[in-house]
């Protein structure tokens, strides 16, 4: 089945220096900034490894950030009944608050994925330049993308090129 675009939803993922990953929500007319101050290691091959997973159909995930003393998670699960859909909703904490929801939204996998990817993408296009890749070498792995974008090729031929132009 078909569903429309989602054009009130859109991700933004960005590799800074020293071991952060900054995720920008857009959703409707407000975006959510999600920070990583922890090891950058984990992030992106988590990401990546989601991904996978969701091709290959499974369910729930969390992704968990630090940013200091405040815990953002978020939670990526299938909707009842129909599979294709996917239900993200984040959830913070402080160290003595109690988790509260800052935003969910529903979208089809294929966008979510897609949007991601692209994402990932212009990382990938960025790490082949020395000055930006040198802070950033430990945190994205190519090899790892390109498997992951031979993945989604083969599940979206007609959207996702191999190769990093």
């Amino acid at each position: 089945m078909n569903y429309p675009i989602n054009d009130n939803t859109d991700i933004l993922i960005r590799l800074n220096r020293n071991d952060s990953v900054t995720l920008l929500f857009h959703i409707a007319d407000n975006i959510y900034e999600i920070r990583s101050l922890v090891s950058i290691d984990d992030t992106m091959p988590l990401l990546m490894g989601t991904m996978h997973s969701l091709l290959e159909g499974k369910d729930d995930f969390v992704w968990s950030f630090c940013n200091y003393d405040e815990w953002n998670h978020i939670y990526i699960k299938r909707k009842p009944h129909q599979p294709e859909l996917l239900i993200i909703e984040s959830k913070e904490s402080g160290s003595r608050e109690p988790f509260s929801t800052i935003f969910q939204f529903e979208v089809e996998q294929k966008q979510f994925l897609l949007t991601l990817y692209y994402q990932l993408k212009k990382i990938a296009h960025l790490m082949t330049n020395e000055v930006y890749a040198e802070d950033r070498k430990a945190a994205f792995s190519i090899d790892t993308f390109q498997a992951l974008q031979a993945a989604l090729h083969a599940s979206y031929p007609q959207d996702v090129v191999l190769g990093l132009f």
